[in-house]
C-alpha cells in the first residue's frame, strides 16, 4: 500500500467532504461514507441472519469500522470526525451477538500492526 504521505499527495482532501460525496473525490466516483456504512450494515445483517455459530469475517478497515460503528450505535464519521477503530493490517475483533436481545459483546479487540 501507499504511505500516508504518498496517499495525501496522490489523493488530496478537499476543504469539505460531505457524507454523500464519493470517498475518492478526484475520481468523482465510488461510494460515499454513508454508502460504505450501509453496505457494511447489510453484510453484518446477512451474517446475523445465518443464526447461531462462529463466523470469520475478513474485510478492509473501512468496512470493518463501519460494521463496528453499527454494533456500538455510532453514526458514520464526517470529515474524519467520529468514532473509529484502528485495527492495522493484522488487527481483529472478536464479538458476540445475542440477536434476540440486540445485545453485543466485544470479547476481544487486537489492533494489529
Amino acid at each position: 500500500g501507499l504511505s500516508l504521505e504518498e496517499t495525501s499527495r496522490k489523493y488530496p482532501l478537499t476543504d469539505f467532504l460531505g457524507p454523500f460525496d464519493p470517498l475518492v473525490v478526484n475520481a468523482n466516483t465510488g461510494e460515499s461514507g454513508w454508502s460504505l456504512h450501509a453496505s457494511a450494515i447489510r453484510a453484518l445483517e446477512r451474517v446475523i441472519r445465518r443464526g447461531s455459530g462462529s463466523y470469520l469475517v475478513v474485510s478492509h478497515g473501512n468496512a470493518l469500522n463501519a460494521a463496528l460503528r453499527c454494533v456500538v450505535g455510532a453514526q458514520p464519521p464526517v470529515r474524519g470526525q467520529g468514532l473509529g477503530f484502528s485495527l492495522g493490517d493484522t488487527g481483529f475483533v472478536r464479538a458476540r451477538c445475542k440477536s434476540d436481545r440486540d445485545q453485543w459483546t466485544i470479547a476481544e479487540l487486537r489492533p494489529g500492526e
